[in-house]
């Protein structure tokens, strides 16, 4: 029993220590997935808008700028400044904590999403008299840039953990060349990767079941502070 105890209490410090190993890598990017589909589904949940697809911002900001929609096209410019904000962000702690040997690197900006995490958390059910989208997006978009940032801090990690189109483009190469290996007279260097579909199909797996904690976990925090608040 203190062997397992003991072991549950090193995991955070090995999988975000300075020290990596390709297992720690993995078991950082599934936390950091996991959470990127929490934050993307409360994003949804609580304004339709998800945070984490930067691809979809800016084809909105086009759409905006052309219809001269104000107020979304503000939204839209807030939400990919702060991802972007957050990205430089990650980037510059991580940075200045390596350059000064700390073996925090990693664990200070996961600190820094957890907190902005929790300041929403906080925020999201007391902001009915004020526009939430100027101020969730932004947070959200900058914790989403945070983690993003990080996951490339390790060497030859395959994917960003906010970006599910690149996982499962990968996993669909992946499958295409175990198709094409079976295919009598195929070239017999076309093979598989079946460790790394294997983590693909994991890292969409995990994404989904953040999604589905982060919607619940929403619904019943706000259901929560209506019963709470006075009539």
């Amino acid at each position: 029993m203190a062997a397992r105890l003991t072991r549950a209490s090193r995991y955070p410090h090995v999988v975000s220590g300075p020290h990596r190993h390709p297992k720690s890598d993995r078991h950082l990017a599934y936390l950091l997935v996991l959470q990127a589909g929490a934050l993307n589904a409360v994003g949804f949940t609580a304004l339709g808008i998800y945070t984490s697809h930067m691809s979809g911002m800016v084809a909105d900001l086009a759409q905006h700028t052309m219809l001269a929609e104000l107020g979304s096209l503000l939204t839209g410019v807030l939400a990919v400044g702060a991802f972007i904000a957050g990205t430089m962000a990650s980037t510059i702690l991580f940075t200045w904590a390596k350059r000064r040997r700390l073996a925090s690197r990693y664990a200070n900006v996961l600190a820094a999403e957890g907190l902005l995490v929790l300041a929403v958390g906080f925020l999201a059910g007391d902001l009915d008299h004020v526009r939430a989208d100027l101020i969730l997006v932004p947070a959200l978009c900058f914790a989403m840039g945070l983690q993003n940032a990080l996951i490339t801090k390790i060497r030859d990690f395959p994917v960003r953990t906010t970006h599910v189109t690149g996982m499962i483009t990968d996993l669909g190469v992946e499958i295409g060349k175990w198709i094409y290996g079976g295919i009598p007279r195929s070239a017999s260097s076309v093979r598989m990767d079946p460790h790394k579909a294997k983590v693909l199909a994991l890292l969409i797996l995990l994404f989904m079941v953040g999604g589905s904690l982060g919607s619940s976990g929403f619904g019943c925090s706000t259901s929560a502070h209506s019963w709470s608040a006075p009539s």
